[in-house]
């Protein structure tokens, strides 16, 4: 299966894209009303996971997607001074 996924160069580009300001402002909002309607800060993320991992697929394809992913572990695992919670 792996031979019929495109192949995917990470880079690196610490400039954010155009508009995300505003993307996270409206992300942010949406969070802050779900808490106000009192839904549970795990149904949230679960929702909101739910939402960005097949777009995340669609945009970068599966290996991209993959690394996405990958860099984003890496990066929780790094900070080993937190605490996990569940």
């Amino acid at each position: 299966m792996a031979a019929i996924l495109p192949t995917f160069t990470p880079t690196i580009d610490e400039t954010p894209p155009p508009g995300f300001a505003r993307a996270r402002e409206i992300v942010c909002q949406a969070l802050a009303q779900g808490a106000v309607e009192q839904i549970p800060a795990h149904s949230l993320l679960a929702a909101v996971t739910v939402e960005l991992v097949p777009r995340l697929v669609e945009l970068y394809g599966a290996r991209g997607a993959s690394h996405v992913l990958g860099t984003l572990t890496h990066t929780v695992l790094a900070d080993a001074g937190e605490t996990t919670r569940q």
